[in-house]
C-alpha cells in the first residue's frame, strides 16, 4: 500500500508545479504585452517575459504580434515534469497563454476623447477624457 501512496504524492507535487508553471507563464504574457504596449522592441518584450516569472529561455518562446493599434504577445514554455517516481510516466506540458493591449501612443499626439458609460449602483453616467485630466473633471462618488 505504501508505494501506491507515495506515487500518488508525487503525481499530486507534479501537479502543483505545473499549475504553478502555468500561473507564471500567464504572469509572464501580461508583462510581455505591457512592455510591447509601451513600444518595446522584441529583446525588451522577452526581457520581461523572462525577468517576470523566472521561467528558463531554452524552454520558453515568446512570440509579438502588431496589428493596428493593438499588440498581442503569445508564450509558450515547455514545463518538464521531473518529479521522481513520477516523472518518466507523466509527459512533458506546453503551456501556451496569450494577452492582447492596445498600443499606448508617444507624447505629441492629441488623444481623442471617447465617451465612456460607467453603471454605479445602477445609475449610468457618461463621461469622457483623456487619460488623468479625464479623471479630473469627473463628478465625485455619491453613495
Amino acid at each position: 500500500m505504501l508505494p501506491v501512496l507515495v506515487i500518488l504524492a508525487m503525481a499530486l507535487v507534479q501537479v502543483g508545479l505545473v499549475a504553478r508553471t502555468t500561473v507564471l507563464v500567464h504572469h509572464a504574457a501580461r508583462e510581455g504585452a505591457r512592455a510591447a504596449a509601451v513600444g518595446g522592441s522584441m529583446r525588451e518584450v522577452e526581457d520581461a517575459v523572462i525577468g517576470s516569472s523566472g521561467l528558463l529561455l531554452p524552454d520558453t518562446e515568446v512570440e509579438r504580434v502588431v496589428a493596428g493599434d493593438r499588440v498581442t504577445v503569445t508564450v509558450r514554455h515547455l514545463a518538464r515534469t521531473d518529479a521522481p517516481l513520477i516523472g518518466p510516466i507523466l509527459p512533458d506540458v506546453v503551456l501556451s497563454a496569450t494577452v492582447s493591449m492596445r498600443r499606448e501612443r508617444r507624447g505629441g499626439r492629441r488623444c481623442r476623447v471617447q465617451p465612456t458609460v460607467v453603471y454605479r449602483w445602477g445609475r449610468p453616467g457618461v463621461y469622457g477624457g483623456c487619460g488623468r485630466q479625464g479623471a479630473a473633471r469627473r463628478p465625485p462618488l455619491s453613495t
